[in-house]
């Protein structure tokens, strides 16, 4: 009687645990590939936890999986008014004439006004620390201009919060 009883529960609370996580490894991200970009469209179980309260500040808890056509949105702000963002923040480092040296990856939050941010993670391509791009959000301490983050608003088409990593 006590083996009858004891497999159903444990198969129970295993399925729970089982299912009841939430493995981010295994969430399918929309890989999207242009002639002009290489980019990662993240779902929403996806977040920025740490990011700078000046820059991000805004961003609340609702977040949304952008689609192609809100990244082609971006990527053409970007290809736009990167270049006078770049300059602000520090006119000696180019990262405008470098963007397609640089894989992209994209989340979607609204903020507390309602507004649609995508929030873009960049990193130069080239780099070790880029290798599991698909399946998880790129973070790393310093790296420079190599690593770099912006959002954009799809709501006024304008981007904002610029910055890089900083250098050891």
């Amino acid at each position: 009687m006590k083996k009858q009883f004891f497999l159903p529960i444990t198969l129970l609370i295993s399925t729970f645990f089982y299912f009841g996580q939430t493995n981010t490894d295994s969430v399918m991200v929309d890989h999207y590939v242009t002639k002009k970009f290489d980019v990662a469209l993240f779902p929403p179980v996806y977040y920025f936890p740490d990011v700078t309260p000046e820059i991000f500040g805004k961003i609340a808890d609702n977040f949304f999986t952008p689609s192609r056509k809100e990244v082609d949105k971006a990527e053409q702000a970007l290809t736009l008014q990167l270049e006078s963002i770049n300059k602000a923040f520090d006119p000696h480092i180019p990262i405008y004439k470098k963007l397609s040296k640089f894989r992209r990856q994209y989340f979607g939050s609204i903020d507390s006004c309602g507004h649609r941010i995508l929030l873009i993670n960049c990193f130069w391509k080239n780099n070790d620390s880029g290798k599991n791009w698909l399946m998880q959000r790129i973070d790393v301490y310093d790296g420079g201009w190599h690593y770099w983050r912006v959002a954009f608003d799809l709501d006024t088409g304008k981007l904002f919060g610029f910055e890089t990593n900083g250098t050891a």
